[in-house]
Parts: C-alpha cells; structure tokens; sequence
C-alpha cells in the first residue's frame, strides 16, 4: 500500500531539501550563484511532479513497478542529504586538488600559463597572441581582425571595462571575494603596472612543498560550476610566515614584480600579517 506512495514522497523530500538550501543560503557552498535560477526552475518542476506522483498513487491506485530496496537507497540518500550540514571544501585539502594555481606553481601546468590564473573562461587577445599554438591566421580568425602579434598585445584585454573597476587606480588594492577573481587575473596580466602598490588581501594559508618557510599563497576556492570543481587561486605572499597551514589570514603588504619557479607573478611583501576566523562564504566565484 505504502510503496504506491513512495516516488512521490521521495521527490518531495528532495524537493524539501533543496528549498533548505536555498532558503538558508547554504546552496551556495555546492553551486555558483548564476545557477541558482536553474535550481528553482528544478524545485518546482519535482514539486509538480512529486505532487503528481501522490496524486496518482492515492486516486488512481496505481501501484509502483520499482521494488522497495531501490526506493530503501533512494531514501537512505536523501535521509543523509538531511541531516550532514551542509559544509565547505576544507582549505586543508588545497594540496590533494589538481589545482591550475598549484599546477602552475610546481612548473606541472599542461599549458604553462600564467601562474594564478584560471585556467578556465575565454582567453583574451594577448593570451591567444602569446599561445606558441596560435597561428597568425588563427588569431586573425578567432578575433576577425587583421592585426599582427605587436598589434594584439598593445590592445587591452578582453573586459578590461570590469578589470578596472576591480582595482582602484590609486590608493591601497583590497582584494575582496566580491573582486577576487577579476582582481588577480589583472594582477597578474600586469604584475609591472601595479609593482610598489600596497594591498590588502584575505584567505586561507596554502603553501607548496617547495615554498620558503617564509612564503605562503594567501588562496581561496574559486567555483565556475559546483565545488566538485573548486580550484585554489591567489598570490603569493614573502617575508613573513602563516601561523599555521590552512589558517585564515588577512595579509597587507606591498606589491612587486616576483618570480616563482622561473614564472613572473606578482609576489606580496608582507608587512602585516593578522589571523582572522574563516568567512561564512569561503568560495569566490566566476561569473
């Protein structure tokens, strides 16, 4: 009798869950924000269907064709979803990800990109006239200008519009989750303009095997899709050692042209070092 019940109280449980999520916020310590909408359309979608579902089994008496121990799984998935909160990546498991940033950094990267930036999203013009790969003929192609390598690379980057307003012209950088990632790729495209500034930034402790006990990158986990593809971008931070791996810092310093590894970047030179509790919302994200 119960089991005719069973697909449509499952579908409402996960239905249920889902709202949770989205209701306390939490949603975001598994998806990118831009999917939000996509995960309301879905909500309401298995409410109908869950509605349905018990709707038919109660007027219609229609008996379900799947046994009890696939819907005993499915329950038993959706019980757990319930009761584990929900929690961030842990920064500890920074060094267990194949992250562009720690690839980059170990000289490991497939492509040998710039060292921080992310290996997802278009590549600008001047990534695409420096790309050893890239014809010629393939960039006039991909860009539908007739202009020559020297000509590329005078152009400013793809959405240099948003670059700019994530970092003030003058003054202090204050690198912040709400420009993290635009804020380091211009960093890092420019790592001479921006040499002597000072700037502030926040983020856990992340340090590579090889790293000085004085360096340390001051990273966060940066989402393009869900956190099943987080992956550890920021700079690189000299002069002064973290409390501990792992530990949330914010860090000030002054900004110069560095290397690591044989890669230019952008390096901090630590003049101020504070510990601070983690943020409700550790994960930056790409739009």
């Amino acid at each position: 009798m119960m089991q005719r019940y069973m697909g449509g109280l499952l579908m409402v449980a996960l239905c249920g869950y889902l709202w949770k999520l989205y209701w306390t916020g939490t949603i975001l310590v598994y998806i990118n924000p831009r999917f939000v909408p996509f995960t309301l359309a879905a909500i309401a979608l298995m409410a109908l269907l869950g509605g349905f579902s018990l709707w038919s089994g109660a007027c219609r008496g229609r008996q379900s064709m799947v046994g009890r121990w696939t819907y005993a799984a499915f329950a038993m998935v959706i019980a757990i979803a319930w009761l584990a909160p929900p929690k961030a990546l842990d920064p500890a498991m920074a060094l267990q990800k194949n992250a562009p940033f720690a690839a980059a950094l170990n000289g490991s990267g497939s492509d040998g990109g710039t060292a921080g930036a992310p290996a997802t999203g278009p590549k600008t013009i001047v990534d695409l006239a420096r790309d050893p790969e890239i014809t010629q003929e393939q960039l006039d192609r991909l860009t539908g200008t007739d202009i020559d390598e020297e000509a590329a690379l005078a152009q400013p980057a793809v959405g240099a519009k948003k670059q700019v307003s994530a970092i003030p012209p003058a003054g202090e950088i204050t690198i912040t989750a709400e420009n993290y990632v635009e804020g380091l790729e211009e960093l890092f495209a420019k790592p001479d303009a921006y040499a002597g500034r000072p700037i502030r930034v926040e983020g856990f402790a992340y340090r590579d095997k090889d790293f000085r006990p004085d360096q340390f990158v001051a990273a966060r986990y940066q989402i393009v899709c869900c956190a099943a593809d987080a992956t550890v971008i920021g700079l690189l931070a000299e002069g002064m050692a973290a409390p501990t791996d792992a530990a949330w810092v914010e860090v000030r310093g002054k900004l110069r042209k560095g290397e690591y590894q044989g890669k230019p970047m952008p390096v901090i030179a630590v003049t101020s070092l504070r510990a601070m509790p983690e943020p409700p919302n550790p994960y930056v994200y790409r739009n």
